[in-house]
């Protein structure tokens, strides 16, 4: 966890708490409250993130480098249960400064779909305060750094899917939209199209191992589709999908 976030993270998240606790009983004015950006989003807490996330955001896994936003897994100033509904505020104030609350994520994901939106099983049960233990919460959100994406969500070549028709897997693609969003299935089944032309190539060098271009080609095509293959690609959970049904 980068030492940021437990000197002046902590700080700031007590003087939020002690701000909000000040509304509430009358003795400051209302008010937004004020979260340091300067430390959640600190350059040793973004690195941190980046190479934790193979440069990918949380949510669509394209490759976004620094470029990412920080987002607040539990939105911080105000949550919402669904686009329909009002924002309610505050929101999970007292994890604005949290590390496991911190994701980097792509500026579509985090500023166009994601924003506010945490919908619960349950709004009933929703932690309101330090206090109110998270365990409660029956998330209808993927937690890409606690969860398994993949038991939720699979791919029909570029395009993703609930597995089983889960509730998670389908409240998730509503939220970010990772089904509808017609620039990220291009780019996706680009993506895919380049994957199924690698193992192309290889596969020609093989049939032809006396081609010294074709096998060198190979080579360059085998460590494509390793990286592809790995956590580090680009779209890897939709690669393994297509690599599970036989598409190359």
């Amino acid at each position: 966890m980068p030492e940021v976030l437990l000197t002046r993270g902590v700080q700031c998240r007590d003087r939020v708490c002690t701000r909000l606790q000040a509304q509430q009983n009358g003795s400051a004015p209302p008010g937004k409250l004020h979260f340091d950006q300067g430390v959640y989003g600190n350059p040793t807490v973004k690195s941190t993130l980046v190479g934790a996330q193979h440069q990918k955001c949380c949510y669509c896994e394209s490759i976004i480098g620094s470029a990412g936003d920080i987002e607040h897994f539990r939105p911080k100033g105000g949550v919402q249960q669904s686009a329909s509904e009002p924002v309610e505020a505050p929101g999970y104030y007292w994890l604005a400064f949290e590390w496991t609350n911190l994701l980097l994520s792509c500026k579509p994901c985090h500023q166009l779909y994601k924003k506010n939106l945490f919908p619960l099983r349950n709004p009933q049960r929703r932690a309101r305060k330090p206090s109110d233990p998270l365990s409660r919460e029956k998330l209808l959100l993927i937690d890409p750094a606690a969860m398994e994406p993949e038991d939720y969500i699979s791919f029909r070549r570029e395009v993703p899917y609930a597995v089983r028709g889960n509730r998670i897997g389908k409240s998730t693609l509503e939220v970010l939209q990772l089904h509808n969003r017609t620039d990220l299935n291009d780019r996706r089944r680009t993506h895919l199209e380049s994957v199924i032309q690698m193992r192309v190539v290889v596969d020609l060098a093989k049939l032809n191992p006396k081609n010294l271009r074709l096998r060198k080609a190979a080579r360059r095509a085998e460590a494509f589709l390793v990286r592809a293959l790995s956590d580090a690609g680009e779209f890897s959970a939709m690669t393994k999908a297509a690599r599970a049904a036989g598409l190359f």
